[in-house]
């Protein structure tokens, strides 16, 4: 019986780790260029789904960005709540939100690829979300915002 030592294990698991999530990036990168080029032609459709919490979609996020930002020193994470008045919180996860989620990973992905970029070591990003109700909307409209924040050096004013 052939034994592969543990530590060769834990390399291939990384390096399967490193596969996925480069695999992952690049079809957000070709979905981006696309829609894009649809956007320019007219030719966009936004495919909402349900979810439970944004949060769902983000924790993706983190994953992508992880080996990248260990070996970087980074710290990224994402608040595991969404913040906001209780009842508003219950009032999203009862109906859920409803996004197009590819549309949605672009986005953000972009945003967290900039804040990865100009992260230096030490530094963190973090995700946190936050649910606001609509004082003049229906009842069941509430605002969803996302703050992507980091200690990087950030954007000079111009």
């Amino acid at each position: 019986m052939l034994s592969v030592p543990r530590a060769v294990i834990e390399k291939w698991n990384r390096m399967a780790c490193i596969l996925n999530s480069s695999s992952i990036q690049i079809q957000l990168m070709n979905s981006a260029m696309l829609s894009h080029t649809l956007i320019k032609q007219n030719k966009f459709s936004y495919s909402p789904s349900s979810f439970d919490s944004p949060l769902t979609i983000l924790q993706e996020l983190v994953v992508l960005f992880k080996e990248h930002c260990e070996k970087k020193r980074i710290c990224f994470d994402i608040e595991t709540r969404l913040r906001g008045d209780q009842s508003v919180i219950e009032q999203v996860k009862r109906q859920g939100i409803s996004v197009d989620p590819h549309f949605f990973k672009q986005i953000f992905f972009h945003i967290c690829s900039n804040a990865v970029k100009y992260s230096t070591p030490g530094d963190s990003i973090s995700l946190v979300a936050k649910v606001k109700k609509e004082v003049h909307q229906s009842d069941r409209s509430f605002t969803l915002t996302i703050f992507v924040k980091d200690t990087g050096e950030g954007m000079s004013p111009q």
